[in-house]
């Protein structure tokens, strides 16, 4: 398994690093419990959601640089280090596939002589993990809405505004405007610190921040407006 520079880590690589710490941890509490099956639920969700889902994604555009930048070498070492930990916890699951990847990635012995992961970083990069989260919060709200609307998961929306509600969620919304818009197919992303609904906008609050969706067609409209009629009439038949 490679060395890390600590020290060189992106905000990503420091997220997806702490997030297999805390897989780390959950499995080994499971498997201390032989509640095998939430150790290798723990172990799917982190691999499949975070790793694969959300961190190959992010570091693609530094992975495709061929590592001639210090960001591409970097994002190299944490992916091979994060594949190589996620087939030794892994292993106890899927021995065979484990095994195979193991030798496919340049080892000799079997990977059964590798030693059991431990945790790395013992919490140290909590405030580049909160930013990782806020921008997760912006695309799955985005995703939301577009389910809400009834709106194709590949059809890009027009416009997307955001209104951060503090300093913090309003500078990672900064610095992943492109990630956002990449996520969530949104073909532009406005950010205020307070984004105001205008007429034909409709979007949701969060704790840390307001999303609206413009440039809707007047059929989505009026099919949203519809839906939050039956809505209202709903609860007030409750309340009553």
């Amino acid at each position: 398994t490679p060395a890390l520079d600590l020290e060189r880590l992106s905000p990503v690589d420091k997220w997806i690093l702490t997030e297999l710490d805390r897989a780390i941890l959950k499995a080994n509490e499971q498997l201390a419990v032989f509640r095998f099956n939430d150790a290798a639920n723990a172990l799917y969700h982190f691999f499949w959601h975070s790793f694969c889902d959300w961190y190959l994604e992010l570091v693609k555009p530094a992975l495709l640089g061929q590592g001639k930048t210090e960001e591409g070498r970097s994002a190299h070492s944490v992916m091979r280090y994060v594949l190589e930990t996620s087939l030794k916890l892994l292993h106890p699951f899927i021995p065979f596939l484990t095994e195979e990847v193991w030798h496919l990635l340049g080892h000799t012995d079997s990977i059964m002589l590798a030693s059991w992961p431990e945790p790395l970083l013992e919490d140290r990069f909590q405030k580049d993990v909160q930013g990782i989260r806020l921008f997760q919060d912006a695309v799955i709200g985005i995703r939301d809405l577009r389910m809400r609307l009834g709106l194709k998961p590949d059809q890009l929306l027009e416009e997307v505004r955001i209104g951060a509600r503090t300093k913090e969620a309003a500078q990672v919304m900064r610095e992943f405007e492109p990630q956002i818009a990449m996520f969530a197919r949104v073909e532009k992303v406005s950010l205020a610190h307070d984004a105001k609904k205008t007429s034909g906008m409709i979007g949701k609050v969060y704790s840390q921040m307001e999303i609206f969706v413009a440039g809707l067609s007047p059929e989505v409209l009026r099919r949203e407006e519809e839906h939050t009629k039956k809505k209202i009439l709903q609860l007030e038949t409750v309340i009553r």
